[in-house]
């Protein structure tokens, strides 16, 4: 039941947030800090699938907020599911990119995408992006 309260206390944070923090994601697109993120993703992804196409990449992004990094991988070619706790960020990310899949997190999210995802991009306290190159099956 604490695991419930704290995801509505989170939900409810976000929701609040999301008009702001979206607005502030869109802003740093204008510049170059998405062209550094763009170039240090793309480089990591390359690492673990150095002969595969980026289209022929499924990314699973977990806590894709307003979108800015689902905008960044689809921009650069990747195939994209995004998942977030938080409707209103998610209609914030729709606002930009309409091309990904943009889901609330559940399970049936997940399974409601096409493949299975090669990769999962988590992201956690605004800070720290885990590029993980182990997803291969649910």
């Amino acid at each position: 039941m604490e695991s419930t309260k704290i995801i509505d206390r989170n939900k409810a944070y976000w929701t609040k947030r999301a008009p702001g923090y979206a607005a502030i994601n869109r802003e740093e697109l204008e510049t170059d800090q998405a062209n550094r993120w763009r170039t240090e993703l793309c480089s990591r992804i390359h690492r673990h699938f150095p002969d595969t196409l980026r289209q022929q990449i499924h990314i699973l992004e977990v806590g894709t907020g307003p979108g800015f990094f689902a905008i960044i991988l689809t921009e650069a070619g990747f195939r994209l599911t995004a998942i977030d706790l938080t409707p209103a960020m998610l209609a914030a990310a729709r606002v930009v990119l309409s091309s990904p899949a943009f889901f609330a997190i559940s399970s049936s999210a997940i399974k409601q995408t096409a493949s299975p995802p090669k990769l999962i991009l988590i992201h956690h306290n605004q800070q720290t992006v885990c590029v993980s190159a182990h997803a291969r099956t649910y």
